[in-house]
């Protein structure tokens, strides 16, 4: 599914004329402090290049903590606001309440039980 989802991506972001102004944010996590390790997470960064030569700006990180991902976010939100086209790739642990989702960095907590 991981595989459909990235390719799925790229060929979105191929569909349209290079830009500028396009960005796009990776972020992979496959070794944590406190969860099990997620094979692969981190091998979505190898669409970077790919990306780079449809004109995106890439914002990039594997294995990072929320410093690290906070960072990048700044950086990918800040050019996605005049962005022409976006991809978002995320990959890892993820946690749900029942309504929102998040990606797990790599230095959270597992919950309370």
């Amino acid at each position: 599914m991981r595989g459909f989802l990235t390719t799925s991506a790229l060929v979105m972001a191929m569909a349209a004329p290079a830009v500028a102004d396009d960005a796009a944010f990776l972020l992979g996590v496959s070794r944590y402090d406190n969860y099990d390790r997620v094979a692969r997470a981190t091998s979505i960064l190898g669409s970077v290049d790919d990306l780079k030569d449809q004109g995106f700006e890439i914002f990039q990180l594997g294995n990072g903590d929320w410093t690290d991902v906070r960072r990048n976010l700044r950086g990918f939100a800040a050019e996605a606001e005049d962005a022409s086209r976006l991809v978002v790739i995320l990959a890892g642990q993820f946690v749900t309440d029942g309504n929102q989702t998040w990606l797990v960095t790599k230095e959270a907590r597992k919950p309370a039980t």
